[in-house]
């Protein structure tokens, strides 16, 4: 929510919006509520990694997120998520940011990880 004074809305208005579904409505200084919505515009999954994540076991998922690429170059994949706001499943192509990993440390030869951030950001035009 935030507050505008944007002399071309006619004055002062109080936005307030809905990011799962982009419905966004104003309440401009004559009192007047204004509310344009329109169908959800991307979708996005985030997660993170529990910490001291072994090598072997940030390989074995990265190869299971990568059997799933439609292209390996954009990393792009259909992503498929429950939007408790509609009550129901989406899919939309996307792809996957790239990840940060960073190494905790090395015991006794084996590398652990720091928790690492995923995200999953679809509405990506696929032609």
């Amino acid at each position: 929510m935030y507050f505008n004074t944007d002399s071309t809305l006619d004055g002062c208005c109080l936005f307030l919006c809905n990011e799962a579904v982009s419905v966004c409505q104003h309440i401009k200084a004559n009192g007047y509520v204004h509310r344009n919505a329109v169908e959800l515009k991307a979708l996005s999954v985030d997660f993170s990694t529990p910490a001291m994540l072994t090598d072997d076991d940030l390989q074995d998922l990265l190869s299971g997120i990568r059997r799933n690429f439609i292209d390996a170059t954009e990393q792009g994949c259909n992503i498929t998520a429950y939007i408790p706001f509609l009550g129901q499943y989406v899919t939309q192509y996307g792809y996957m940011a790239d990840i940060k990993p960073t190494i905790y440390g090395t015991y006794d030869g084996e590398i652990k990880y720091n928790q690492i951030e995923f995200s999953f950001v679809g509405g990506v035009a696929n032609e």
